[in-house]
């Protein structure tokens, strides 16, 4: 069974890669966008670590955290 997963990352990797190379903007542009959104992320966590975030960047982080466990579970339970 570790045989057939450790293939099937493979070829799902090669097959990413196949696509970055055949479009090597339209990658750059989702790497962009993915630091973007990492920045953000950090920036609105730092902001509720020092106190300064209001109310509702507290209820969405605390939101999209239980969503996330959420779905942790059911994969888990599920998958």
């Amino acid at each position: 069974m570790e045989l057939a997963e450790q293939s099937q990352a493979t070829t799902w990797r090669a097959t990413w890669l196949a696509q970055a190379n055949a479009h090597p903007y339209t990658s750059a542009g989702l790497g962009l966008a993915l630091a973007a959104v990492a920045w953000l992320l950090v920036a609105s966590i730092l902001q509720l670590v020092s106190g300064e975030a209001d109310a509702a960047l507290r209820l969405g982080l605390l939101g999209g955290m239980a969503g996330f466990a959420v779905m942790m579970v059911l994969d888990t339970a599920l998958g």
